[in-house]
């Protein structure tokens, strides 16, 4: 970072953190200029930036942040990670801003409350079932056992 620092100065972002009076580092060992922003200058290369989500509005200081927010709170509008689609992100799936398929059957691997829903629904239906026909077999074995102590 240092040679950046040395050599782009003007490539280097402003310290959110300086700006606001209170960034920790020094000058010389922050990753960020801390030089006033010259609100005049029109060619300024970075500025600090808001995220806004198009969809509920909600502002994001760093983008990380709001990537994170639209891949878990609008999954819909996040595109499909390019590295996975090669079957590798380095990143892996919880980390990732973009949304992970499996690669063999091509689905989503986020699975959204209704399909939970519908599974806890379809397994309370599996075991009734099964207490029905437990109940069944053991009637079924109480009158075998009676009917074989009353012909004895």
């Amino acid at each position: 970072m240092s040679h950046r620092k040395d050599n782009h100065p003007e490539l280097l972002r402003p310290c959110r953190y300086f700006l606001n009076g209170n960034c920790a580092f020094r000058d010389e060992i922050c990753w960020y200029s801390h030089k006033p922003l010259d609100r005049n200058n029109l060619n300024l290369p970075q500025t600090l930036t808001e995220y806004t989500c198009n969809h509920c509005e909600k502002v994001f200081e760093r983008k990380a942040e709001f990537m994170r927010h639209r891949k878990s709170e609008h999954p819909e509008t996040t595109s499909e990670c390019r590295e996975n689609k090669n079957s590798w992100c380095r990143f892996k799936d919880d980390k990732c801003w973009f949304k992970h398929f499996d690669s063999k059957s091509k689905t989503e691997k986020v699975h959204s409350p209704e399909l939970i829903q519908k599974v806890f629904n379809m397994m309370e239906k599996f075991t009734k079932r099964i207490g029905f026909v437990e109940n069944k077999i053991e009637n079924i074995g109480n009158r075998k056992r009676k009917s074989g102590s009353e012909s004895e």
